[in-house]
Parts: structure tokens; sequence; C-alpha cells
């Protein structure tokens, strides 16, 4: 998608080389329309429901419908079937980065597999009679590694910023807002102004009491929002990055945040809100430290005991590392091409 406000690039912004294709389908009513959201929604749905029509078609070349669309899923089953055993699509299967609402359940278990981000939604699926144990498979988010330098020079980042070297930079990526944290990461500030620590938060702010308290310390510089494509070198003008997302966001309980597994790549010590969905990929003093969520105080103690032990620094910095090579997105894609395989009812994927 087009960034909002960003007219330019979109490939250069994302840092993504062009080495596919899009197919872009008209749109000429969109669900922002107030008052009209169904007709809107039948409207937007038309495109795709032609596109799929005539790709499900049988004597087409056969595909697999992946997607994170429910309405496209739902669309995909209803096709295949109207086509029946003769239809070029072999399988359908839905990703799912939060619950479900309830009307949706008939699509769930029409799909041939579901693909969640965390193993606690998996099982707030099975446990809901949603789909069975053997339809799901958990695929966190993960990174490309190439896009993350973790022996990047992050000193230009520091002088341009006017940060002194000697400090400790404590890093902070994402949205600026109480759901992610800000309010744990200034009171953590503050706590700190008489160590040498100083807090750089990147990204856009939705929290103008943030911005304010913000200006009040004299230990935080926040950024604004830069593009994708630069934040790695942000991550490395950083010695130590924090993620202290608050109990309170509404989707903490599913979430597998793509910083996440920046901030693993990156070669830096994390410190992280303990919440049950992250302890999936961190374990507490092995690759992370984790702190009681929404505690600025044990953010600050953490993150002072990190400034202290430089050998705990390095040791959790590289089994996050080695752990990262795990959730890069190529080995991602060959786990879901390999089980998608094993799940499709239709001819495999590799058939003539």
């Amino acid at each position: 998608n087009r960034p909002e406000g960003f007219d330019g690039d979109v490939w250069q912004f994302y840092g993504v080389p062009p080495n596919f294709r899009r197919v872009t389908l008209p749109t000429p009513l969109t669900l922002r329309l107030s008052g009209m959201r169904r007709l809107a929604r039948g409207i937007r749905a038309l495109p795709l429901v032609i596109w799929l029509a005539a790709r499900s078609r049988p004597g087409a070349e056969r595909f697999v419908v992946y997607s994170r669309s429910m309405l496209g899923a739902w669309l995909a089953v209803r096709l295949r079937r109207m086509w029946g055993s003769r239809s070029a699509c072999q399988g359908v299967f839905l990703e799912l980065h939060d619950a479900p609402s309830e009307d949706a359940r008939r699509t769930l278990r029409d799909a041939d597999g579901l693909v969640t981000i965390s193993d606690v939604l998996r099982r707030h699926l099975v446990d809901g009679r949603w789909c069975t144990a053997m339809g799901v498979l958990v695929e966190h988010d993960g990174v490309d590694p190439r896009s993350v330098d973790s022996a990047a020079d992050g000193h230009a980042v520091r002088c341009r910023l006017g940060i002194d070297d000697d400090l400790t930079i404590v890093g902070y990526t994402g949205r600026v807002n109480a759901g992610k944290g800000i309010n744990t990461i200034l009171e953590a500030a503050s706590r700190l102004q008489r160590a040498s620590a100083h807090f750089l938060v990147v990204g856009k702010q939705y929290d103008a009491d943030a911005e304010a308290t913000a200006r009040g310390l004299g230990n935080v510089t926040i950024t604004g929002f830069v593009p994708p494509s630069a934040v790695p070198s942000y991550l490395a003008a950083c010695d130590i990055l924090a993620m202290p997302t608050s109990a309170t966001l509404p989707y903490s309980r599913f979430t597998s945040p793509l910083k996440l597994f920046e901030y693993m790549a990156s070669g830096r010590p994390i410190v992280c809100s303990d919440l049950p969905v992250l302890r999936e990929v961190l374990r507490h003093m092995q690759n992370a430290v984790l702190v009681p969520p929404d505690d600025p105080a044990s953010l600050a103690d953490a993150i002072e005991r990190l400034m202290e032990d430089p050998t705990l620094r390095r040791s959790l910095a590289k089994q996050a590392l080695l752990d990262a090579q795990e959730h890069t997105w190529d080995k991602r894609a060959a786990r879901l091409l390999s089980w998608i395989e094993t799940r499709s009812p239709r001819p495999r994927l590799s058939s003539p």
C-alpha cells in the first residue's frame, strides 16, 4: 500500500527491491464512505470476484490462494465451490493476525488451512472450535537480515542528532503512543536522567502529551516519522533496544511485532515487556531481558543493569541474532510452501 501522504517511489520507501509484479484491482468505492459500508464493501469486492472467477475457471493454470483478507478467502472458497472439482484453485489458505469475528466461522472451516502469527492465537482458535489443531500452522512474523546490518556504524546518526558518543543510547522504533509504551519509556528516562543514558525514540508521534513530556527531559530525542528503509541506520546508533509494549494494547494478546525481529537481527541487547505472546520468541536472560509491562521502574532497572554489564549485553545480543536466523522471511516462506503442499486437497503444486 502507498503510505499516507507519500507520493514517491514505494519500493524505495520500504527498502524492497522491485523483483515482483503487483496487480492492483480497481476499487470505485471504499469502506471509508460513511453510512454506505455494506454497499461499499460489495462494490469493492466486485473486481476481485471477476478476477478470481476467471482465474479459478476450469482449464486455467492451477494456483493456490493465500490470503490475509477474510473477504478474499471467503470469495475464493465460494468460487472454487462454484466451479467444483474442475476448478483451477488447488487450495485456499488464510493467515490471521488477530481473533476473527463470529461471522467468519464458516470461512475458517471451509479454508484448507489457517496460519496464525502466534501460538496464543492458534490456541484461541482451537479452544473456540473454529478449527482443528491439525489445520493450523504457527508462523511468527519475520525479518530480512539483509535489511538490518548488525555491524553498521551508527556514528553518523549520533552526530546528526547531536548525541554524544560517550552516552549509552536506548532505542525504540515504532508508533509513539501509549499502547506501544511511550509513557513507560519516558518515565524510565526520567528515572535515568543522572545516568549516562540517552533515549532515542524513532517513529511517528500520536501523543501530544508525550511530546511535551519529552521536551522537558534532557535525555530524550524523538525523531518523528522516518521511512522504514532508514530505520536500520537508527538501530545501528543504539546500544540497547526497548520494546515496552503495554498490556492494555488491544492486540497485545496475539501480536507478533515486526520490530521484535528487526531488533533481534540488529545485534543489540533487548529489553521487552513480559507478555505471554512475546515469550514464544524471547527467553528471559537468554536472548532478552523481560520486564513487567507498564512498569517504568523495572524497565529503568533492566536498562541500568545492561549498562553496567557489557558481558551480559554481548551474550543477549549474540543469542538474539542467532535466533533471528530462524525467523527470516525466506525460511518462513519455505516452511509455508512445504506445509501448503501437504494440506492442499488438489494435485501438488509441482505437478505438471
